[in-house]
């Protein structure tokens, strides 16, 4: 996705807009809002609303204590990474998918990783050859996880949380530990590309143009 600094998303400046969707890579509650961004006259619960109307958050829960938590969706994601800079040519891009498809191949092939890196998934306009000059290179990446299906729910978060240690990386909360595997991935996927736009989430449930671009253990 791919923005100018002037745009309006869902009420709010675009830099906010990306800013808070950063903050929803997690599962959150909608009273954090107001201290990640300036909502105006707005209430977090009103910001909330007006981005899942807008098809960037969807609703994950109401807890016991009437607070709702939020989590991003496939848009939500795209403009969490959106980009301020110029588009990118598609010899660029193809480029950049290469990249890519050689760091998952590098990742799967180290055995110190909890997770495989099982399939990426290409969409977006990528995917139609008479546009030479795209946004974003758009992909869905699939996980497998590689502890054992017979460990028990407290030893698998044992594992989990001793990998997110090693990485000696802070986390604000167990539920950021736990998930260090998935998000350490799509870090190096990503290698700080501005323009490679990653999501976990099944693109094929929301789309009907992909392409599958790597699958684990093809020859």
């Amino acid at each position: 996705m791919r923005l100018s600094r002037g745009d309006q998303v869902a009420g709010l400046p675009a830099t906010d807009a990306r800013e808070l969707m950063r903050h929803f890579d997690d599962v959150q509650p909608e009273s954090m809002i107001g201290s990640w961004i300036d909502t105006g006259s707005r209430t977090g619960a009103e910001v909330a609303r007006a981005f899942e109307d807008a098809g960037y958050l969807k609703l994950h829960m109401v807890g016991r204590d009437g607070e709702t938590w939020w989590e991003s969706t496939i848009k939500g994601s795209a403009l969490a990474q959106a980009s301020f800079s110029r588009p990118i040519t598609r010899a660029a891009a193809e480029r950049l998918l290469a990249g890519v498809i050689d760091r998952a191949k590098r990742f799967n092939a180290d055995e110190s990783h909890l997770i495989d890196i099982t399939e990426l998934v290409v969409f977006g306009s990528y995917l139609d050859p008479g546009v030479q000059r795209l946004g974003d290179l758009d992909l869905g990446v699939a996980f497998r996880s590689r502890i054992p299906g017979t460990t028990g729910p407290a030893d698998q978060r044992e594992v989990l949380l001793g990998y997110a240690k090693a990485s000696g990386r802070p986390f604000n909360n167990l539920l950021d530990a736990v998930s260090w595997p998935d998000k350490e991935a799509l870090m190096i996927l990503r290698n700080r590309s501005a323009v490679i736009n990653l999501t976990d989430e099944n693109v094929r449930t929301l789309t009907d143009r992909w392409e599958v671009v790597y699958s684990f253990g093809a020859t």
